[in-house]
């Protein structure tokens, strides 16, 4: 067994694959899409559009991660009992590496959507004006409402991941 892939980005991305980040993007790219184009038929200018949308990420996704991370410290109390031992099996490794890869994917995906929340923020006070100004906000909008959704939408499946996980609890 390679220490390099069984641990770290390698061993993250080796079980939830960019095949799966797709298919979980599906939806969230197909809202904000949505949301961009019926924003552009609005009387409200993408300036202040994107201040809305920069806003309810700042506001929003410091709570999913709060949720996210209890629901973590639910998994990791299930893992440390006698549970474990009696899901050494490969379906069981399987369930718990799936388990794991998917939290740690929605946890890049929130911290990205924090990060450039923030320097968003920091960009959108300045007021810069200039010829493309609409293109950029819309860009940005597009960007951080992907972010906040993605990270609204793999909540399911964190919901899904801990009823598994109880499910096998209670079978094993």
């Amino acid at each position: 067994m390679n220490a390099k892939d069984e641990f770290g980005w390698r061993s993250i991305f080796k079980v939830y694959t960019s095949k799966d980040i797709l298919k979980d993007s599906l939806v969230p790219i197909l809202l904000s899409i949505s949301m961009i184009i019926i924003g552009n038929f609005s009387d409200i200018p993408s300036y202040q559009s994107l201040s809305t949308i920069i806003d309810l990420c700042i506001g929003i996704i410091p709570t999913i991660v709060s949720l996210v991370l209890a629901a973590y410290a639910i998994l990791l109390s299930i893992y440390c009992s006698n549970l474990l031992n009696d899901l050494k099996d490969d379906e069981g490794i399987k369930l718990l590496s799936g388990l794991n890869s998917s939290f740690v994917v929605c946890m890049i995906i929130m911290f990205i959507g924090i990060f450039f929340s923030i320097i968003f923020k920091y960009i959108h006070s300045l007021n810069i004006q200039f010829l493309y100004s609409d293109y950029v906000n819309n860009t940005a909008s597009f960007l951080l409402l992907y972010l906040l959704l993605y990270s609204i939408w793999s909540m399911k499946d964190i919901v899904i991941n801990i009823y598994n996980l109880s499910k096998a609890a209670l079978l094993s």
